[in-house]
């Protein structure tokens, strides 16, 4: 197993101000592979992004981004990504 670490941005960090969470910055992640790890991040993602409100100014639709490092700080691939949705944000999903 590896150690990857991953910090969470609330936009893209690469192509604008996107401002790192302070307390998803630097976490860690032990994982066989960099597909591995990926995945773990995003699951992660999809439960941190679970606890979000409109309060904390984010809406539907919004992406919320990470970047993954390996252990020896290269950065792996995509970095996972998620899209909030009304039920991440505490609203009633209407269900046509």
């Amino acid at each position: 197993m590896n150690t990857y670490t991953y910090t969470v941005f609330d936009a893209n960090p690469h192509t604008s101000s996107g401002t790192a969470w302070p307390h998803a910055q630097e976490l860690s992640v032990e994982a066989a592979t960099d597909a591995d790890a990926r995945k773990l991040v995003l699951s992660s993602l999809t439960r941190m992004c679970s606890t979000l409100g409109l309060e904390d100014g984010y809406v539907p639709g919004q992406r919320i981004y990470t970047l993954v490092w390996n252990q020896d700080g290269v950065l792996i691939g995509n970095p996972p990504t998620y899209t909030l949705h009304e039920h991440d944000l505490g609203l009633p999903v209407c269900q046509l």
